[in-house]
């Protein structure tokens, strides 16, 4: 009999525990890609000033689709100032940057803030985060951006670590 509770127990935890992952987990990742590598980047900048990353979006839907919220995920030390949509005219993406200076890139001029813009299919472009360190270290596990398509909404997230700090070296 105790044999029989253990198993039913268990089979009970299992479920509840894939339940609970199903229903925490929010939003599917969808049709939108975040970035294409995984790795880590550490950008030298003082505390309390800005540095902005750039990662490359790709969407695969035959739809539009509309930027509802960016979010750094696991952030510690760091802080979102900005975030824009930026063509990506050369091909060569927008990369780390100072955020006084801004990207300097081709496309730059032609930023867009990234909430509420609208990504056709056919767009090559990068969102370009802005941060501001506020601490001894800033890091971040990744970048998050919820969107739209067709009214269902996603949830992407890119899989480079962000680290800000005084010396990357």
């Amino acid at each position: 009999m105790v044999r029989l509770q253990r198993r039913v127990a268990a089979a009970v935890a299992v479920v509840l525990a894939a339940a609970g992952g199903s229903l925490a987990a929010g939003p599917s990742p969808g049709p939108l890609t975040v970035g294409g590598a995984r790795g880590e980047t550490c950008t030298p900048s003082a505390e309390g000033k800005g540095v902005g990353f750039g990662e490359p979006l790709q969407l695969s839907a035959t739809a539009p689709a509309t930027i509802e919220s960016v979010a750094l995920v696991g952030a510690s030390g760091l802080a979102i100032s900005e975030t824009y949509i930026v063509p990506d005219v050369d091909h060569l993406g927008v990369g780390t940057y100072l955020a006084d200076e801004g990207a300097g890139t081709p496309g730059w001029a032609k930023r867009m803030p990234a909430v509420g813009a609208v990504l056709e299919p056919s767009d090559d472009v990068s969102i370009a985060t802005e941060v501001l360190r506020l601490d001894d270290v800033g890091t971040a596990v990744g970048l998050r951006v919820r969107y739209t398509v067709a009214g269902t909404e996603y949830e992407a997230t890119g899989g480079m670590r962000y680290r800000v700090e005084d010396s990357c070296y």
